[in-house]
């Protein structure tokens, strides 16, 4: 991973991390019943708290200076020693100030990464960066708060947003497949009305890549297999019907064997289908608040369905796009999804 990597991954983190904090609001903030008696703000300073040791060590190392003692008393050791010293020292405090302090631990562990040389070795599995022999786990804010608290926080917030009426989920399940079902709806005619010699034909022209990659069948497949694939909201376990297999998910950019016909595309699309109003029409808020994790970054499930509708309906408008220009004709814009599948 190079350093510009490192950076995106962590500013792509800290948005979610402060979209969550605009979700809860100020007001909230204060609130307990995450873990106990623990609030957001608790939450937040024992976060800061644990990684403002780790951001100083790093700076020192950084600067080659001596390494600095960690904020709690030096007879601290135990972990639940040091917890309760942080949840003791922060309680008191207002809402800004540990906003605020955390905002600033952040600025300095980015400032810190972007002095250091680009050639700095970093290893993404765990943002783990070197200093000479001494690492530092420069993700450690995060790992900690999706290990050990986001699932607590998101639990207290749904329950707390339920319990305000602030987001009924029934009404909300109608509206998404409406739109969802007609973004599908959508790919299914542009697939149907396309003519036999378009099949394996290309939209555009790119000899550093394979040709297969924009071919109407790839693109096509390529639409259904992701759409599969997020409705489950995780990669493992995941697996889609026969004949299509895990290639799509290669770093090497694999492809199909042979291309998918188009009844296996149609048939795909309709079990595509069904499993998305399945999907939607379970939906709680705690699974909608669940969340989500890809290589190129996390979600919640609520933002997942989204993502996914608009990645369908991208293909959906290329596919529809190439046979107004080879057809001279393209199918219509459906406003909501059909009554029925097929």
């Amino acid at each position: 991973m190079k350093k510009s990597g490192l950076l995106h991954w962590l500013q792509e983190e800290y948005r979610q991390w402060q979209a969550l904090l605009d979700q809860i609001g100020p007001t909230r903030m204060d609130q307990p019943g995450i873990n106990g008696d623990w609030s957001m703000k608790d939450v937040v300073a024992h976060l800061t708290d644990w990684n403002r040791p780790l951001v100083a060590r790093f700076g020192a190392a950084r600067h080659n200076e001596p390494e600095p003692p960690p904020p709690w008393p030096v007879h601290l050791q135990a972990e639940d020693e040091i917890n309760a010293w942080i949840y003791e020292s922060n309680h008191g405090r207002s809402v800004r100030e540990i906003l605020e302090d955390s905002h600033q631990v952040f600025q300095q562990l980015f400032a810190v990464i972007e002095s250091l040389p680009d050639d700095v070795r970093i290893e993404p599995e765990w943002h783990l960066v070197w200093l000479g022999d001494q690492y530092f786990a420069t993700g450690e804010f995060f790992d900690h708060f999706h290990d050990d608290h986001e699932p607590d926080v998101r639990a207290w917030l749904a329950r707390v947003e339920n319990n305000s009426g602030s987001m009924n989920i029934v009404p909300w399940r109608t509206v998404i497949w409406q739109q969802f079902g007609a973004a599908i709806d959508m790919l299914d005619n542009t697939i149907r009305a396309c003519p036999a010699e378009l099949w394996r034909g290309r939209l555009w022209e790119n000899p550093e890549e394979r040709p297969e990659y924009a071919q109407f069948w790839y693109l096509a497949y390529h639409c259904l297999f992701w759409l599969d694939l997020y409705l489950s909201g995780e990669v493992e376990g995941f697996a889609p019907p026969a004949p299509f297999t895990l290639d799509e998910l290669d770093p090497a950019g694999l492809v199909p064997e042979r291309p998918y016909t188009k009844d296996e595309i149609q048939v795909y699309l309709v079990f595509c289908r069904k499993k998305c109003q399945m999907t939607i029409e379970a939906l709680t808020g705690e699974t909608a608040l669940r969340r989500c994790r890809f290589r190129w970054g996390a979600l919640s499930f609520a933002e997942l369905l989204l993502y996914n509708m608009r990645h369908v309906q991208e293909h959906a408008a290329q596919l529809n796009l190439m046979l107004g220009q080879k057809v001279g004709s393209a199918p219509d814009w459906v406003p909501q999804a059909r009554s029925r599948a097929g």
